[in-house]
């Protein structure tokens, strides 16, 4: 018994089987495009910077890979070969950290000098002061007596 469709019953009916064919392809993507897809929109690229004490922890690192396997080679002219390459290899590394270093050391001797500058100031501004601005006088014991003559301690 097949029924007769009026020509709207038709259309909707087919506007959901597209629907659902819709819904039925995206929902049958491989997982591993949709994470890459959302990966892609979501992904954030922070620029990166060397930090000295890093560079410094790297440097160490390499030269404890180069002590593991000089204490293991017997070949003392394979080792001085392997370690100089390394050497060699990290060069630019080396360079980028010293000069970080370096700026860092006269970013310290700058904060050094403002420093100095100011305490300076303050030490001028105290040596400017007359000597009974910088004494605190502390009354005497006889000052609590009001005809005892002043003492050379008491404040006036």
């Amino acid at each position: 018994m097949v029924q007769q469709l009026g020509e709207a019953e038709a259309a909707a009916l087919t506007e959901r089987a597209k629907q659902f064919h819709q819904e039925s392809t995206v929902s049958t993507l491989p997982t591993d495009l949709q994470v890459a897809s959302s990966e892609r929109c979501e992904r954030v690229v922070t620029p990166k910077r060397f930090m000295t004490p890093e560079m410094a922890r790297g440097f160490s690192l390499f030269k404890e890979a180069l002590l593991v396997f000089e204490a293991q080679d017997s070949n003392v002219e394979q080792y001085t070969k392997v370690a100089a390459a390394v050497e060699n290899a990290i060069q630019c590394y080396r360079v980028i950290y010293e000069k970080k270093k370096g700026d860092t050391a006269q970013t310290t001797l700058d904060r050094k000098t403002v420093d100095e500058i100011e305490s300076s100031k303050e030490s001028e501004s105290v040596s400017s002061m007359s000597v009974s601005e910088i004494v605190t006088c502390v009354p005497s014991p006889i000052a609590d007596d009001p005809s005892a003559p002043p003492s050379p301690t008491s404040c006036q």
